[in-house]
C-alpha cells in the first residue's frame, strides 16, 4: 500500500506537467479544532486554469485520467470539487 501512495503522490505531482495547469498545490488535513472544518477530507489538491477551455483540456489529459483511475482504487470515496472564478 505504501508503494501505491507514493505512486499516487507522483501522479498528483505529474499534473503540473500539463501545460494548462497553473499553481498546482496539495496538502493534508491538519486538525486546528475548528468545528467548521471539513474533517472528512484528508487531502486537498488545488490548481488554477486561465480559461474554461483549459479546464476541459485538463479533464481529457492522460495524466489526469491516470490519476482518476488510481484515485478510484485508493480513495475512500469520490472526491469533491469546487469551481471558482477569480476576479
Amino acid at each position: 500500500m505504501e508503494n501505491d501512495q507514493k505512486n499516487f503522490m507522483a501522479a498528483i505531482e505529474a499534473l503540473s506537467e500539463i501545460p494548462v495547469v497553473q499553481n498546482l498545490s496539495y496538502g493534508f488535513y491538519k486538525d486546528l479544532r475548528d468545528p467548521r472544518s471539513l474533517k472528512e477530507y484528508e487531502m486537498l489538491i488545488q490548481m488554477q486554469f486561465a480559461t474554461e477551455s483549459d479546464y476541459l483540456i485538463y479533464q481529457k489529459d492522460p495524466k489526469h485520467q491516470s490519476l482518476k483511475q488510481m484515485g478510484g482504487l485508493l480513495l475512500a470515496g469520490p472526491p469533491n470539487t469546487y469551481h471558482f472564478v477569480l476576479e
